[in-house]
């Protein structure tokens, strides 16, 4: 799924005119390369410390998962770089009717929220009515409701602002790389919260990508 800044590059020059820079192809080849890395030692440092066994009968099902998992994959890819092109130009639209310059990202989020709103309590209604009898019994605590009030807070209200903000100003294909390399940012917490530590091999990735971060910026 972390190929979709090079979707987004491809979009933004097809859909909003954007210019062919070889410095965002430079930088696209450093992040990808550097996230594949640190991706890659995560999951051979979390299957090193397990033994796993594979059932022949077993080998069918595994693909059949495999396919749908880089199928979903590839979608989310498409989903996110077509959604971040339209953010770009969506919001710099309403800044040229309006003039109101970051007043342009609230007003996006307020329109594409309801939509989001909608399409995601559709699939959750969807899931509770497949998986009543299993979670009829479930309830909630308060402290996971307090984590989920504090996620959407952050995320989903902060977040999505300075995502839209970003996206409208620095443009859709820089926001794609430095979005990409949201697992070096997310190392520290894993680092602090689940006592996660980077290998040899993981440091040449965050060294990658730090660099074609270093690219894309200056």
């Amino acid at each position: 799924s972390m190929i979709f800044p090079l979707i987004t590059f491809i979009l933004s020059i097809i859909f909003l005119n954007e210019p062919f820079d070889l410095r965002v192809v430079f930088s696209l080849i450093l992040v990808g390369l550097g996230i594949y890395i640190i991706g890659k030692s995560k999951v051979g440092s979390n299957l090193s410390s397990k033994t796993i066994v594979k059932p022949k009968s077993n080998h069918s099902k595994l693909s059949k998962s495999r396919f749908k998992a880089i199928s979903f994959g590839i979608l989310a890819a498409f989903g996110w770089a077509v959604g971040l092109v339209i953010i770009d130009f969506a919001t710099n639209e309403i800044n040229r009717i309006l003039s109101v310059e970051e007043l342009s990202s609230v007003i996006g989020n307020v329109i594409r929220f309801p939509f989001a709103l909608l399409i995601l309590l559709s699939m959750v209604l969807r899931e509770n009515y497949r998986t009543k009898s299993i979670n009829v019994n479930i309830k909630r605590s308060g402290k996971t409701w307090a984590l989920l009030i504090t996620g959407a807070i952050i995320g989903t209200s902060i977040g999505a602002y300075v995502y839209t903000e970003a996206a409208r100003v620095a443009g859709a294909t820089i926001m794609a790389l430095i979005a990409s390399a949201s697992p070096l940012f997310s190392l520290p917490l894993t680092y602090f919260i689940n006592k996660e530590k980077i290998t040899k091999f993981g440091f040449v990735g965050v060294i990658l990508t730090i660099l074609g971060v270093i690219v894309i910026i200056f």
